[in-house]
């Protein structure tokens, strides 16, 4: 859902050429397009902190109704902060990066069609075919970065059977800081490419 929002940011105004006529009043192109950035963060950021809240909210009716009286597991709570805020900053790099690819293309329906192509055909394409690229996809690191403790793939190489001639799994651990570090590389290059040809492109 946010990334729709994010999409939709700018989307809309590229839609519509409102996006032109604000220019008129404030032309500083970069100045703009930094100030979209910065509001929608803290959109995006006030909309994973809600969706958290009410996860909890659930969570704990769910278990003054039903749960059991067992005392929790150490450390249960500062896991689950610390796991919500990773999902936080993921919501925030969906919505930037759906903004940034929107502002790219220019067409909110467009971004969405990147976006599917490159999620649904792309990574099952490397999957298949390029299997030791996995720790690379977009999906994996987002998984890594808000699963407890990271997350760990097995890849079998065709190219590498042991002794006997039998494939054997290639393990790769994805942690919490390479999978961020990751997306916000992506998310960072999208953004900028887009506020740079948006300086540069006629916007008439």
């Amino acid at each position: 859902m946010v990334a729709l929002v994010g999409a939709t940011w700018i989307g809309a105004e590229w839609s519509t050429r409102s996006l032109v006529a604000l220019l008129f009043w404030v032309p500083r192109r970069m100045q703009v397009m930094a100030a979209k950035v910065v509001v929608l963060t803290g959109a995006a950021a006030v909309i994973g902190v809600l969706a958290q809240a009410g996860w909890l909210a659930m969570a704990g009716t769910l278990h003054a109704l039903v749960g059991r009286d067992a005392a929790l597991p150490a450390g249960f709570w500062g896991d689950l902060l610390q796991t919500q805020a990773r999902g936080v900053l993921l919501t925030v790099l969906a919505a930037l990066l759906a903004f940034g690819l929107t502002n790219l293309v220019r067409n909110t329906g467009a971004a969405l069609g990147v976006a599917f192509v490159y999620l649904v055909v792309v990574e099952s394409a490397v999957r298949g075919l390029r299997p030791l690229w996995q720790p690379w996809l977009l999906s994996n690191n987002a998984v890594a970065l808000v699963e407890q403790g990271g997350s760990t793939l097995y890849v079998y190489d065709e190219s590498r059977p042991d002794v006997d001639g039998v494939l054997q799994p290639v393990e790769y651990y994805l942690g919490h800081l390479q999978s961020g570090l990751l997306l916000g590389a992506v998310t960072a290059v999208v953004l900028v490419l887009g506020a740079v040809l948006f300086a540069r492109r006629d916007l008439q």
